[in-house]
């Protein structure tokens, strides 16, 4: 999810090294130190001083440090506005680009991103092969990059925006829809809950609404409604009823043609596999 009020886009380059320690090779599959919040994935990591780092897993966000985080790790922050991750006691890949994420200072009434000190995104996902498994609070990264799709019963074929933000086939009511992969988008509803959803602008839930009067549609807060969509399909593989919100002025959509945005309650209760590598997503 791209917050662009203020998080700046990233420079891509180069993919950097895989790994970051050197010495023996790694085992094919690392198990991360997985928190899930509200249904959305996290990371709790240790940094060199012994504290804790909470890092914000999202697969269309551009990465981000905190002001904060940044200040209370020590870290260098270039005359760009950018420094680089501290080196975590978990083996943790780096991420991509320049190994470098914009320090940001995030709204401090904002509830989405409270208690949050790093976000990694695209280029952190990028080049790499995930297994993210809902169902069981699981985060895998296949350090070797092995094929863990071809073997699935329903691998899917991803589409990548600018080279490294994933896109889904999403039928809705037999009409395809291209939807971002999008692990971190978030509700915050009146009663404070924060939790996992899906993203839609105004103009397609309104289209929705006025062919289907019987889905169930209700106001969150100022400017965000949501959906309830009885069927989504990836494709022809069903994932059930989804629900979808919109944002405010259809923040989260600025500058993009896509009207959709597939989030992680989507994915509840399901594992779900990304092959950056080779192009494909599959779940169970």
């Amino acid at each position: 999810m791209r917050r662009g009020p203020f998080i700046s886009a990233l420079a891509i380059a180069a993919l950097a090294p895989s790994l970051v320690r050197a010495g023996t090779p790694p085992p094919p599959d690392v198990e991360l130190p997985a928190l899930f919040k509200g249904g959305r994935p996290f990371l709790r990591l240790t940094a060199p001083d012994g504290s804790r780092v909470l890092a914000w897993l999202d697969t269309d966000g551009t990465g981000f440090i905190t002001r904060a985080a940044a200040k209370r790790l020590g870290l260098q922050v270039a005359a760009s506005g950018r420094a680089a991750l501290p080196a975590f006691a978990e083996q943790l890949p780096p991420v991509g680009g320049d190994g470098t994420l914009p320090v940001i200072d995030p709204d401090p009434k904002d509830p989405v991103l409270a208690g949050v000190d790093v976000q990694l995104g695209a280029t952190w996902f990028a080049g790499r092969v995930w297994t993210i498994d809902y169902r069981n609070e699981h985060i895998v990264w296949n350090v070797d990059r092995h094929d863990i799709t071809s073997d699935a019963i329903n691998p899917v074929k991803l589409h990548f925006r600018n080279g490294i933000y994933p896109t889904l086939p999403v039928v809705v009511e037999g009409e395809l829809i291209e939807m971002s992969l999008d692990t971190a988008a978030t509700v915050v509803e009146r009663t404070g809950t924060i939790a996992a959803t899906s993203f839609i602008t105004h103009d397609r839930l309104a289209k929705w609404h006025a062919a289907h009067p019987d889905w169930p549609v209700q106001n969150i807060s100022p400017g965000v409604d949501r959906i309830e969509v009885t069927e989504v399909k990836v494709l022809s593989i069903l994932l059930g009823s989804v629900s979808f919100t919109t944002r405010p002025n259809d923040d989260v959509f600025e500058g993009e043609t896509l009207q959709g945005k597939l989030g992680s309650n989507a994915w509840a209760f399901r594992v779900l596999m990304l092959d950056y590598v080779r192009g494909f997503a599959a779940f169970d």
